[in-house]
């Protein structure tokens, strides 16, 4: 599927992020990191589930390229004030100061 700007997203991503909003995932996924391939299509390329050591913000910041751009979608545990464990999806899109400029480009 592509959207208005001509990049095709996998239909892959789709049915995990549909999956993720309805917490169905399995197994239950904590992140998605996804890049762009050729200048056409989003791609995941790397998958997180809930219960993985590489699971935490800390280790996602950790993993994404110094020197080159990714989308991340991050399903951010959080507590409520009266105590309930909940959850948010959260869409970041990482563009560090030293990427190219064609890359941050694309990624916008």
């Amino acid at each position: 599927m592509a959207g208005m700007s001509g990049m095709a997203v996998s239909n892959d991503i789709q049915s995990t992020f549909n999956d993720m909003k309805i917490n169905k995932a399995k197994p239950p996924v904590s992140y998605l990191q996804l890049y762009i391939v050729d200048n056409k299509e989003v791609r995941i390329e790397k998958r997180i589930a809930k219960d993985d050591p590489e699971a935490s913000f800390d280790k996602l910041r950790e993993s994404l390229p110094p020197d080159d751009c990714r989308y991340v979608i991050f399903d951010f545990p959080y507590e409520t004030a009266d105590g309930q464990a909940n959850s948010k999806l959260v869409f970041i899109a990482w563009s560090p100061d030293v990427a190219k400029i064609k890359s941050k480009m694309i990624y916008a």
